[in-house]
Protein backbone atom coordinates (compact mmCIF):
# COMPACT_ATOMS: atom_id res chain seq x y z
CA UNK A 1 0.00 0.00 0.00
CA UNK A 2 1.41 3.48 -0.77
CA UNK A 3 0.76 6.32 0.43
CA UNK A 4 1.01 9.95 -1.78
CA UNK A 5 3.21 11.96 0.88
CA UNK A 6 2.07 15.19 -0.20
CA UNK A 7 0.15 14.88 2.73
CA UNK A 8 0.68 13.70 5.70
CA UNK A 9 0.11 10.10 6.78
CA UNK A 10 -1.21 10.76 9.80
CA UNK A 11 -3.89 13.57 8.35
CA UNK A 12 -5.01 10.60 5.87
CA UNK A 13 -5.93 8.62 8.39
CA UNK A 14 -7.41 11.19 10.40
CA UNK A 15 -9.66 12.64 7.96
CA UNK A 16 -10.69 8.62 6.96
CA UNK A 17 -11.42 7.80 10.55
CA UNK A 18 -13.59 11.57 10.93
CA UNK A 19 -15.19 11.30 7.39
CA UNK A 20 -15.76 7.54 8.92
CA UNK A 21 -17.17 8.14 12.37
CA UNK A 22 -19.21 11.31 11.22
CA UNK A 23 -21.14 9.17 8.21
CA UNK A 24 -22.92 7.01 10.63
CA UNK A 25 -25.34 9.92 11.68
CA UNK A 26 -26.00 9.64 7.77
CA UNK A 27 -26.33 6.48 7.77
CA UNK A 28 -28.51 5.97 10.73
CA UNK A 29 -30.64 8.89 10.13
CA UNK A 30 -31.40 8.15 6.40
CA UNK A 31 -30.80 3.43 6.72
CA UNK A 32 -28.00 3.91 3.99
CA UNK A 33 -26.10 0.88 5.18
CA UNK A 34 -22.33 1.61 7.04
CA UNK A 35 -20.38 -0.71 4.42
CA UNK A 36 -22.22 1.31 1.46
CA UNK A 37 -20.49 4.91 2.99
CA UNK A 38 -17.25 3.05 4.20
CA UNK A 39 -16.78 1.33 0.73
CA UNK A 40 -17.42 4.45 -0.75
CA UNK A 41 -14.75 6.45 1.28
CA UNK A 42 -11.95 3.97 0.19
CA UNK A 43 -12.35 4.17 -3.01
CA UNK A 44 -12.99 8.12 -3.17
CA UNK A 45 -9.34 7.67 -1.44
CA UNK A 46 -8.31 5.53 -3.97
CA UNK A 47 -6.53 5.53 -7.04
CA UNK A 48 -9.21 6.31 -9.18
CA UNK A 49 -10.45 8.67 -6.48
CA UNK A 50 -8.54 11.23 -4.73
CA UNK A 51 -4.91 9.12 -5.44
CA UNK A 52 -4.30 9.90 -2.25
CA UNK A 53 -3.97 6.30 -1.03
CA UNK A 54 -2.58 3.16 -3.74
CA UNK A 55 -3.19 -0.48 -3.11
CA UNK A 56 -2.86 -3.21 -5.19
CA UNK A 57 -1.68 -6.08 -2.95
CA UNK A 58 -5.16 -8.56 -2.31
CA UNK A 59 -2.89 -10.81 0.08
CA UNK A 60 -2.59 -7.52 2.16
CA UNK A 61 -6.33 -6.71 2.27
CA UNK A 62 -7.12 -10.32 2.68
CA UNK A 63 -5.01 -10.35 5.82
CA UNK A 64 -6.66 -7.29 7.07
CA UNK A 65 -10.21 -8.23 6.68
CA UNK A 66 -9.58 -11.40 8.15
CA UNK A 67 -8.31 -9.95 11.12
CA UNK A 68 -11.55 -7.54 10.92
CA UNK A 69 -14.04 -10.50 10.68
CA UNK A 70 -12.15 -11.84 13.54
CA UNK A 71 -13.35 -9.72 15.65
CA UNK A 72 -16.32 -9.03 14.46
CA UNK A 73 -18.27 -12.82 14.53
CA UNK A 74 -16.33 -12.45 17.82
CA UNK A 75 -18.49 -9.66 19.45
CA UNK A 76 -21.57 -10.90 17.47
CA UNK A 77 -21.43 -14.49 19.10
CA UNK A 78 -21.80 -12.11 22.22
CA UNK A 79 -25.09 -10.51 21.34
CA UNK A 80 -26.40 -14.14 20.48
CA UNK A 81 -28.93 -15.76 23.33
CA UNK A 82 -27.92 -19.21 23.31
CA UNK A 83 -31.78 -20.16 24.46
CA UNK A 84 -32.25 -18.52 21.18
CA UNK A 85 -29.15 -19.76 19.53
CA UNK A 86 -30.39 -23.54 20.01
CA UNK A 87 -34.09 -23.07 18.74
CA UNK A 88 -32.65 -22.27 15.34
CA UNK A 89 -29.48 -24.08 15.16
CA UNK A 90 -30.88 -27.17 13.15
CA UNK A 91 -32.52 -24.80 10.47
CA UNK A 92 -29.29 -22.14 10.58
CA UNK A 93 -26.86 -25.25 9.68
CA UNK A 94 -29.14 -26.67 6.81
CA UNK A 95 -28.93 -23.33 5.28
CA UNK A 96 -25.22 -22.57 6.05
CA UNK A 97 -24.35 -26.02 3.99
CA UNK A 98 -26.86 -26.88 1.83
CA UNK A 99 -28.54 -23.54 1.25
CA UNK A 100 -24.93 -22.42 0.23
CA UNK A 101 -24.45 -25.04 -2.11
CA UNK A 102 -27.81 -24.65 -3.86
CA UNK A 103 -27.41 -20.76 -4.27
CA UNK A 104 -23.74 -21.54 -5.93
CA UNK A 105 -24.91 -24.11 -8.29
CA UNK A 106 -27.93 -21.59 -9.26
CA UNK A 107 -25.73 -19.27 -9.84
CA UNK A 108 -23.25 -21.23 -11.82
CA UNK A 109 -26.15 -21.80 -14.09
CA UNK A 110 -26.47 -18.61 -14.65
CA UNK A 111 -23.45 -17.37 -15.02
CA UNK A 112 -22.99 -20.15 -17.72
CA UNK A 113 -26.01 -20.07 -19.96
CA UNK A 114 -26.54 -16.51 -19.58
CA UNK A 115 -23.32 -14.95 -19.40
CA UNK A 116 -21.41 -17.73 -21.25
CA UNK A 117 -18.66 -18.16 -18.30
CA UNK A 118 -16.86 -21.43 -18.45
CA UNK A 119 -18.28 -24.00 -16.16
CA UNK A 120 -15.45 -23.98 -13.84
CA UNK A 121 -15.50 -19.83 -13.09
CA UNK A 122 -19.16 -19.76 -13.50
CA UNK A 123 -18.79 -22.14 -10.37
CA UNK A 124 -16.04 -20.05 -8.86
CA UNK A 125 -18.18 -16.80 -8.88
CA UNK A 126 -21.12 -18.83 -7.05
CA UNK A 127 -19.13 -20.25 -4.77
CA UNK A 128 -17.76 -16.92 -3.89
CA UNK A 129 -21.10 -15.48 -3.41
CA UNK A 130 -22.89 -18.08 -2.09
CA UNK A 131 -22.53 -16.88 1.81
CA UNK A 132 -24.26 -14.23 3.09
CA UNK A 133 -21.99 -12.05 5.58
CA UNK A 134 -22.00 -11.36 9.48
CA UNK A 135 -21.06 -7.97 9.73
CA UNK A 136 -23.52 -6.57 7.22
CA UNK A 137 -26.24 -9.07 8.79
CA UNK A 138 -25.37 -7.67 12.17
CA UNK A 139 -25.33 -4.24 11.66
CA UNK A 140 -28.53 -4.15 10.26
CA UNK A 141 -30.22 -6.20 12.35
CA UNK A 142 -29.21 -4.97 15.72
CA UNK A 143 -30.49 -1.48 15.14
CA UNK A 144 -34.12 -2.79 14.13
CA UNK A 145 -35.99 -5.11 16.43
CA UNK A 146 -37.62 -8.24 14.17
CA UNK A 147 -39.10 -11.66 14.82
CA UNK A 148 -36.35 -13.14 16.98
CA UNK A 149 -36.47 -16.48 15.67
CA UNK A 150 -35.90 -15.27 11.85
CA UNK A 151 -33.30 -12.84 12.83
CA UNK A 152 -31.27 -15.25 14.76
CA UNK A 153 -32.01 -17.24 11.67
CA UNK A 154 -30.12 -15.41 9.94
CA UNK A 155 -27.68 -14.25 12.58
CA UNK A 156 -26.66 -18.10 12.96
CA UNK A 157 -26.36 -18.36 9.40
CA UNK A 158 -24.40 -15.34 8.71
CA UNK A 159 -22.23 -16.61 11.51
CA UNK A 160 -21.91 -20.20 10.57
CA UNK A 161 -21.47 -20.17 6.20
CA UNK A 162 -18.43 -19.29 5.65
CA UNK A 163 -16.64 -22.92 5.67
CA UNK A 164 -19.15 -24.17 3.10
CA UNK A 165 -18.69 -21.38 0.94
CA UNK A 166 -14.62 -20.93 1.80
CA UNK A 167 -14.58 -25.28 0.74
CA UNK A 168 -16.39 -24.42 -2.58
CA UNK A 169 -14.12 -21.68 -3.10
CA UNK A 170 -11.08 -23.86 -2.74
CA UNK A 171 -12.11 -26.74 -4.64
CA UNK A 172 -12.96 -24.26 -7.57
CA UNK A 173 -9.33 -22.64 -7.48
CA UNK A 174 -7.95 -26.01 -7.06
CA UNK A 175 -9.80 -27.49 -9.89
CA UNK A 176 -8.71 -24.28 -12.25
CA UNK A 177 -4.89 -25.12 -11.28
CA UNK A 178 -5.27 -28.76 -12.06
CA UNK A 179 -5.35 -30.12 -8.68
CA UNK A 180 -8.47 -31.08 -8.32
CA UNK A 181 -9.36 -33.83 -5.71
CA UNK A 182 -12.07 -36.70 -5.01
CA UNK A 183 -15.45 -36.08 -4.14
CA UNK A 184 -15.15 -37.70 -0.51
CA UNK A 185 -12.44 -35.84 0.30
CA UNK A 186 -14.22 -32.32 -0.32
CA UNK A 187 -17.20 -33.83 1.84
CA UNK A 188 -14.70 -35.18 4.71
CA UNK A 189 -12.80 -31.65 4.65
CA UNK A 190 -16.03 -29.78 5.02
CA UNK A 191 -17.39 -32.15 8.09
CA UNK A 192 -14.34 -31.68 9.39
CA UNK A 193 -14.06 -27.91 9.16
CA UNK A 194 -17.74 -27.53 10.86
CA UNK A 195 -18.30 -30.22 13.39
CA UNK A 196 -14.02 -29.53 14.83
CA UNK A 197 -15.02 -25.82 14.14
CA UNK A 198 -18.05 -25.93 16.21
CA UNK A 199 -16.07 -28.32 18.92
CA UNK A 200 -13.10 -26.13 19.16
CA UNK A 201 -15.29 -23.32 19.97
CA UNK A 202 -17.10 -24.65 22.79
CA UNK A 203 -13.99 -26.01 24.57
CA UNK A 204 -12.34 -22.75 24.25
CA UNK A 205 -14.89 -20.56 25.58
CA UNK A 206 -15.55 -22.84 28.75
CA UNK A 207 -11.63 -23.03 29.49
CA UNK A 208 -11.73 -19.04 28.71
CA UNK A 209 -14.77 -18.79 31.28
CA UNK A 210 -12.47 -20.36 33.51
CA UNK A 211 -9.47 -18.85 32.82
CA UNK A 212 -10.92 -15.43 33.36
CA UNK A 213 -12.30 -15.81 36.35
CA UNK A 214 -9.49 -17.65 37.76
CA UNK A 215 -6.60 -15.23 36.94
CA UNK A 216 -7.79 -12.27 38.63
CA UNK A 217 -5.51 -9.88 37.37
CA UNK A 218 -4.67 -6.64 38.60
CA UNK A 219 -5.44 -4.10 36.30
CA UNK A 220 -9.09 -3.74 34.35
CA UNK A 221 -7.61 -2.69 31.42
CA UNK A 222 -6.23 -6.23 30.75
CA UNK A 223 -9.43 -8.04 30.90
CA UNK A 224 -10.17 -6.57 26.95
CA UNK A 225 -6.96 -7.83 25.92
CA UNK A 226 -7.34 -11.66 27.37
CA UNK A 227 -10.93 -11.37 25.26
CA UNK A 228 -8.74 -10.38 22.30
CA UNK A 229 -6.35 -12.66 22.64
CA UNK A 230 -8.98 -15.92 23.10
CA UNK A 231 -10.17 -14.92 20.06
CA UNK A 232 -7.19 -14.82 17.85
CA UNK A 233 -6.22 -17.81 20.10
CA UNK A 234 -9.44 -19.53 18.50
CA UNK A 235 -8.92 -18.70 15.23
CA UNK A 236 -5.36 -19.46 15.29
CA UNK A 237 -5.85 -22.75 16.62
CA UNK A 238 -8.56 -23.48 14.64
CA UNK A 239 -6.99 -22.97 11.42
CA UNK A 240 -3.95 -25.15 12.34
CA UNK A 241 -6.18 -28.22 12.87
CA UNK A 242 -7.55 -27.36 9.10
CA UNK A 243 -11.03 -26.52 11.20
CA UNK A 244 -12.66 -23.03 10.45
CA UNK A 245 -12.01 -20.27 12.64
CA UNK A 246 -14.72 -17.83 11.81
CA UNK A 247 -16.88 -20.67 13.32
CA UNK A 248 -14.79 -21.26 16.43
CA UNK A 249 -14.26 -17.72 16.66
CA UNK A 250 -18.44 -17.20 16.62
CA UNK A 251 -19.18 -20.21 18.97
CA UNK A 252 -16.19 -18.79 21.46
CA UNK A 253 -18.43 -15.00 21.33
CA UNK A 254 -21.55 -17.09 22.21
CA UNK A 255 -20.24 -19.57 25.08
CA UNK A 256 -18.77 -15.82 26.74
CA UNK A 257 -21.61 -13.76 26.15
CA UNK A 258 -23.56 -16.21 27.92
CA UNK A 259 -21.74 -16.72 30.52
CA UNK A 260 -20.68 -15.04 33.86
CA UNK A 261 -17.21 -13.59 34.26
CA UNK A 262 -14.70 -10.90 35.81
CA UNK A 263 -15.39 -7.90 34.06
CA UNK A 264 -17.81 -8.50 31.44
CA UNK A 265 -19.41 -5.48 30.65
CA UNK A 266 -16.00 -4.01 30.31
CA UNK A 267 -15.45 -6.20 27.88
CA UNK A 268 -18.66 -5.69 26.22
CA UNK A 269 -18.01 -2.34 25.93
CA UNK A 270 -14.68 -2.62 24.54
CA UNK A 271 -15.46 -5.08 21.29
CA UNK A 272 -18.14 -2.95 20.72
CA UNK A 273 -16.03 0.17 20.02
CA UNK A 274 -13.47 -2.20 18.63
CA UNK A 275 -15.91 -4.20 15.97
CA UNK A 276 -17.14 -0.38 15.03
CA UNK A 277 -13.48 0.73 14.21
CA UNK A 278 -12.77 -2.62 12.84
CA UNK A 279 -15.48 -2.72 10.40
CA UNK A 280 -14.81 0.70 8.76
CA UNK A 281 -11.09 -0.30 8.73
CA UNK A 282 -12.17 -3.62 6.55
CA UNK A 283 -14.63 -1.80 3.97
CA UNK A 284 -12.49 0.61 3.37
CA UNK A 285 -9.41 -1.28 2.82
CA UNK A 286 -11.50 -3.39 0.28
CA UNK A 287 -12.58 -0.06 -1.32
CA UNK A 288 -9.26 1.17 -1.83
CA UNK A 289 -8.62 -2.20 -3.58
CA UNK A 290 -11.19 -1.86 -6.10
CA UNK A 291 -10.58 0.36 -9.28
CA UNK A 292 -14.41 1.27 -10.17
CA UNK A 293 -13.40 1.91 -13.67
CA UNK A 294 -13.33 -1.91 -14.30
CA UNK A 295 -15.92 -2.68 -12.16
CA UNK A 296 -18.28 -0.31 -14.51
CA UNK A 297 -17.34 -2.29 -17.12
CA UNK A 298 -19.21 -5.29 -15.43
CA UNK A 299 -22.04 -3.63 -14.74
CA UNK A 300 -24.77 -5.64 -17.16
CA UNK A 301 -23.13 -8.69 -16.04
CA UNK A 302 -23.11 -8.05 -12.60
CA UNK A 303 -27.43 -6.50 -12.46
CA UNK A 304 -28.06 -10.31 -14.12
CA UNK A 305 -26.05 -12.11 -11.40
CA UNK A 306 -27.60 -10.08 -8.56
CA UNK A 307 -31.04 -10.19 -9.82
CA UNK A 308 -30.51 -13.94 -10.68
CA UNK A 309 -29.00 -14.40 -6.69
CA UNK A 310 -31.62 -12.33 -5.11
CA UNK A 311 -34.91 -13.19 -6.76
CA UNK A 312 -33.87 -17.02 -7.81
CA UNK A 313 -31.04 -18.61 -5.98
CA UNK A 314 -31.14 -17.11 -2.64
CA UNK A 315 -35.12 -17.87 -2.35
CA UNK A 316 -34.45 -21.58 -4.12
CA UNK A 317 -31.85 -21.93 -1.47
CA UNK A 318 -33.97 -20.69 1.80
CA UNK A 319 -37.31 -22.30 0.63
CA UNK A 320 -35.66 -26.24 0.10
CA UNK A 321 -33.22 -25.46 3.50
CA UNK A 322 -36.06 -24.87 5.82
CA UNK A 323 -38.94 -27.01 4.50
CA UNK A 324 -39.33 -28.70 7.21
CA UNK A 325 -38.24 -26.40 10.18
CA UNK A 326 -41.61 -24.71 10.99
CA UNK A 327 -41.45 -21.32 9.56
CA UNK A 328 -44.20 -19.24 8.14
CA UNK A 329 -44.33 -18.60 4.24
CA UNK A 330 -43.45 -14.42 5.53
CA UNK A 331 -40.69 -15.60 7.54
CA UNK A 332 -38.95 -17.45 4.65
CA UNK A 333 -39.53 -14.52 2.43
CA UNK A 334 -37.51 -12.40 4.96
CA UNK A 335 -34.84 -14.22 5.42
CA UNK A 336 -35.00 -14.73 1.55
CA UNK A 337 -34.51 -11.14 1.51
CA UNK A 338 -32.23 -10.47 4.01
CA UNK A 339 -29.12 -12.42 2.78
CA UNK A 340 -27.17 -9.65 2.55
CA UNK A 341 -23.68 -9.79 0.82
CA UNK A 342 -20.65 -7.99 2.24
CA UNK A 343 -17.41 -8.62 2.95
CA UNK A 344 -16.73 -12.20 3.19
CA UNK A 345 -17.71 -12.58 -0.57
CA UNK A 346 -15.45 -9.76 -1.46
CA UNK A 347 -12.60 -11.70 0.88
CA UNK A 348 -13.24 -14.75 -1.20
CA UNK A 349 -12.87 -12.55 -4.56
CA UNK A 350 -9.05 -12.18 -3.77
CA UNK A 351 -8.39 -15.82 -3.42
CA UNK A 352 -8.30 -16.54 -6.86
CA UNK A 353 -6.40 -13.22 -7.06
CA UNK A 354 -3.77 -14.19 -4.47
CA UNK A 355 -3.51 -17.71 -6.53
CA UNK A 356 -2.79 -15.95 -9.53
CA UNK A 357 -5.94 -17.56 -11.09
CA UNK A 358 -6.37 -15.92 -15.11
CA UNK A 359 -9.44 -13.98 -15.18
CA UNK A 360 -9.87 -13.42 -11.49
CA UNK A 361 -9.73 -9.47 -11.76
CA UNK A 362 -13.34 -10.39 -13.69
CA UNK A 363 -14.41 -12.35 -11.08
CA UNK A 364 -13.56 -9.68 -8.39
CA UNK A 365 -14.67 -7.06 -9.67
CA UNK A 366 -18.34 -8.82 -10.74
CA UNK A 367 -18.42 -9.96 -6.90
CA UNK A 368 -17.90 -6.17 -6.13
CA UNK A 369 -20.44 -5.21 -8.30
CA UNK A 370 -23.07 -7.39 -6.99
CA UNK A 371 -22.06 -6.61 -3.45
CA UNK A 372 -22.82 -2.98 -3.68
CA UNK A 373 -26.28 -3.78 -5.40
CA UNK A 374 -27.23 -6.25 -2.80
CA UNK A 375 -25.96 -3.81 -0.21
CA UNK A 376 -27.94 -1.03 -1.61
CA UNK A 377 -31.04 -2.20 -2.20
CA UNK A 378 -31.78 -5.08 0.18
CA UNK A 379 -29.97 -3.15 2.81
CA UNK A 380 -31.95 0.00 2.53
CA UNK A 381 -35.67 -2.48 2.36
CA UNK A 382 -35.34 -4.60 5.30
CA UNK A 383 -37.21 -2.13 7.74
CA UNK A 384 -39.39 -1.91 4.97
CA UNK A 385 -39.82 -5.58 4.44
CA UNK A 386 -40.27 -6.62 7.67
CA UNK A 387 -43.25 -4.00 7.92
CA UNK A 388 -44.68 -5.34 5.24
CA UNK A 389 -44.19 -8.91 6.11
CA UNK A 390 -45.34 -8.34 9.90
CA UNK A 391 -42.49 -9.52 11.04
CA UNK A 392 -41.39 -5.87 12.40
CA UNK A 393 -42.07 -6.74 16.45
CA UNK A 394 -41.96 -2.95 17.64
CA UNK A 395 -39.44 -0.09 17.83
CA UNK A 396 -35.64 -1.00 18.61
CA UNK A 397 -35.96 1.04 22.25
CA UNK A 398 -32.63 3.00 23.05
CA UNK A 399 -31.79 5.49 25.50
CA UNK A 400 -28.68 7.56 26.28
CA UNK A 401 -27.74 6.31 29.88
CA UNK A 402 -26.60 3.08 31.13
CA UNK A 403 -25.60 1.53 34.35
CA UNK A 404 -23.99 -1.89 35.08
CA UNK A 405 -21.95 -3.18 37.18
CA UNK A 406 -18.00 -3.45 36.60
CA UNK A 407 -16.11 -5.32 38.77
CA UNK A 408 -12.94 -7.28 38.65
CA UNK A 409 -14.28 -10.30 40.15
CA UNK A 410 -16.93 -12.57 39.69
CA UNK A 411 -20.15 -10.84 40.25
CA UNK A 412 -23.12 -12.46 42.13
CA UNK A 413 -25.72 -9.78 40.53
CA UNK A 414 -26.25 -7.93 38.02
CA UNK A 415 -28.01 -4.77 36.06
CA UNK A 416 -30.03 -5.22 33.11
CA UNK A 417 -32.85 -3.00 31.27
CA UNK A 418 -36.09 -3.63 30.49
CA UNK A 419 -38.88 -2.36 28.48
CA UNK A 420 -42.09 -2.09 30.89
CA UNK A 421 -44.46 -4.59 29.46
CA UNK A 422 -48.19 -3.50 29.29
CA UNK A 423 -49.16 -5.92 32.09
CA UNK A 424 -47.10 -3.15 34.80
CA UNK A 425 -48.21 -0.22 33.62
CA UNK A 426 -50.15 2.62 35.81
CA UNK A 427 -49.04 0.40 38.76
CA UNK A 428 -46.62 1.84 41.77
CA UNK A 429 -43.13 -0.32 42.34
CA UNK A 430 -43.80 -1.05 45.54
CA UNK A 431 -47.06 -3.56 44.36
CA UNK A 432 -45.07 -5.10 41.57
CA UNK A 433 -43.82 -9.11 42.73
CA UNK A 434 -40.74 -9.62 41.66
CA UNK A 435 -38.66 -12.23 43.24
CA UNK A 436 -36.15 -11.55 46.95
CA UNK A 437 -33.66 -9.42 46.68
CA UNK A 438 -34.45 -7.66 43.03
CA UNK A 439 -34.51 -4.23 42.67
CA UNK A 440 -35.84 -1.50 39.96
CA UNK A 441 -32.50 0.75 40.11
CA UNK A 442 -33.56 3.37 37.79
CA UNK A 443 -35.69 4.48 35.16
CA UNK A 444 -35.14 5.74 32.14
CA UNK A 445 -38.19 8.10 31.18
CA UNK A 446 -38.02 10.71 27.62
CA UNK A 447 -34.55 9.76 28.07
CA UNK A 448 -34.50 11.32 31.49
CA UNK A 449 -32.97 9.36 34.72
CA UNK A 450 -36.10 8.76 37.53
CA UNK A 451 -35.06 7.31 41.19
CA UNK A 452 -37.87 5.31 41.89
CA UNK A 453 -39.52 5.31 45.02
CA UNK A 454 -42.43 2.87 46.11
CA UNK A 455 -44.99 4.98 45.09
CA UNK A 456 -43.16 5.78 41.32
CA UNK A 457 -46.29 4.70 38.99
CA UNK A 458 -44.58 3.06 35.45
CA UNK A 459 -45.84 4.56 32.51
CA UNK A 460 -45.61 3.85 29.39
CA UNK A 461 -42.48 3.04 27.25
CA UNK A 462 -40.33 3.11 30.63
CA UNK A 463 -37.06 1.45 30.40
CA UNK A 464 -36.39 -0.06 33.73
CA UNK A 465 -32.77 -1.09 35.11
CA UNK A 466 -33.39 -4.19 37.60
CA UNK A 467 -30.29 -5.28 39.84
CA UNK A 468 -31.20 -8.85 40.34
CA UNK A 469 -29.07 -12.05 41.49
CA UNK A 470 -27.74 -14.06 38.76
CA UNK A 471 -29.66 -17.16 39.73
CA UNK A 472 -32.93 -15.21 39.90
CA UNK A 473 -32.51 -13.31 36.48
CA UNK A 474 -34.68 -15.41 34.18
CA UNK A 475 -37.53 -15.19 37.32
CA UNK A 476 -37.13 -11.92 37.04
CA UNK A 477 -37.67 -12.04 33.59
CA UNK A 478 -40.56 -14.00 32.94
CA UNK A 479 -41.99 -11.46 35.73
CA UNK A 480 -41.58 -8.63 32.99
CA UNK A 481 -42.92 -10.22 29.71
CA UNK A 482 -39.21 -11.09 28.55
CA UNK A 483 -38.49 -8.16 27.07
CA UNK A 484 -34.91 -7.26 27.74
CA UNK A 485 -32.76 -4.98 25.54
Amino acid sequence: MAVNYSVSYFLVVAVILLLATFSNKFSTKFGVPGLIIFLGIGILFGSDGLNVIYLDDPAFAQQIAILALIIILFEGGFHTRWNSFRTVLRPALTLSTLGVSITAVVVAFLAHYLLGLDPAYAFLLGAILSSTDAAAVFSILRDRKIDTRTATTLEVESGSNDPMAIVLTLAAIQYLQGNSAGIHIFFFDLLWQLILGGLLGVLIGRLSIYLINHIRLDSAGFYPVLALGISFFGYGFAETLNANGFLTVYIVGIVLGNANFSYKQGVFRFLGGLTSFMQILMFIILGLLVFPNEVSEVAISGLIIGAGLTLIARPLAVFVSTAFAGYTFKQRIFISWAGLKGAVPIILATYPLVAGIPGSNFIFNMVFFVVLVSALIQGLTIPLAARVLGLETGIQKKTKHTLEIVSLEKPDVDIFEIIAPKEIHGKRVASLSVPEHTLITAIIRDDEIIAPRGDTIIQSDDILFILSPLETRKEVLRTFGDEEI
